[in-house]
This record gives structure tokens, C-alpha cells and sequence, in this order.
């Protein structure tokens, strides 16, 4: 994505639309109160043209509801936040 590849640029364009769909139905569909915070993670955001296709993401996001949404993208291992949720949710010192 971060080439002059017309083709890699539109499906990349598209996977940011369909994720910020997601996103808008999800925070619809919970009811948040705005700002709304995204946490990103995977490759996709951590490794692999992170900056292209985070503003394509944001611009899909604003382009649907404003600037609502706050995304901060999260570079740790996945592991790391799935032990933290679950140690939090049962009362469990946060090591």
C-alpha cells in the first residue's frame, strides 16, 4: 500500500470502508457516548502500511459520523490485552 500499486490502494480503500462500518453499527448498536474510543490492533495496523490505511480508516469514519471516534492503535502482543481484560474482570491484580 505504501507503493503507487493502484489495485493494492482500492482493496485497501474498501477494507476501510467495511471496517468502519463495522465500527459505526458496533458504537450504534452499544449506544456510546461520544467520543467514542477504537483501540486497533493486528498487522494490518501495527506492521503493514499502518499509516495508509489509518487514514483511510479515519476518513471513512469521519466521512460517515464527524469526528466521534478516537482511535489509538495498540502494539502490544494480543495475548498481553485478552490477560489484562480477564485478570481486571475478576479482580485479579493487573501484573
Amino acid at each position: 500500500m505504501e507503493t503507487a500499486d493502484d489495485l493494492a490502494s482500492r482493496y485497501a480503500a474498501r477494507a476501510a470502508s467495511h471496517a468502519a462500518d463495522c465500527i459505526v453499527a458496533a458504537s450504534n448498536a452499544l449506544s456510546l457516548e461520544y467520543p467514542v474510543h477504537v483501540a486497533l490492533s493486528g498487522s494490518i495496523m501495527t506492521a503493514v502500511a499502518s499509516q495508509t490505511y489509518r487514514r483511510m480508516l479515519e476518513y471513512e469514519l469521519r466521512r460517515r459520523k464527524g469526528d466521534i471516534f478516537q482511535l489509538q492503535t495498540i502494539d502490544c502482543l494480543p495475548v498481553d490485552g485478552a490477560v489484562r481484560w480477564v485478570r481486571l474482570r475478576n479482580g485479579l491484580k493487573d501484573e
